[in-house]
């Protein structure tokens, strides 16, 4: 089981974010701290990690092509 800043250090994001991402069930967690904690002490499966990550990540996009403008047309007056 990983530990938030175990996360937080394999993915390059701040801790902040893992605790956001747990608050708001994106990534599920338990809390092995007791009730006398201050704070939680969350851990994650390394299965729920794989899993979340693999719903976040995104195809590479296609790159637009650029529109040309159409060719003018030049008037013959004579």
């Amino acid at each position: 089981m990983l530990s938030v800043i175990d996360i937080a250090r394999e993915l390059s994001v701040s801790r902040t974010q893992v605790y956001s991402w747990i608050a708001s069930g994106e990534l599920p967690a338990v809390d092995l701290g007791g009730a006398d904690r201050v704070r939680p002490s969350y851990r994650v499966r390394r299965e729920d990690l794989d899993r979340f990550l693999s719903l976040r990540s995104t195809t590479k996009p296609r790159p637009q092509t650029r529109r040309r403008k159409p060719a003018r047309t030049t008037k013959q007056y004579f």
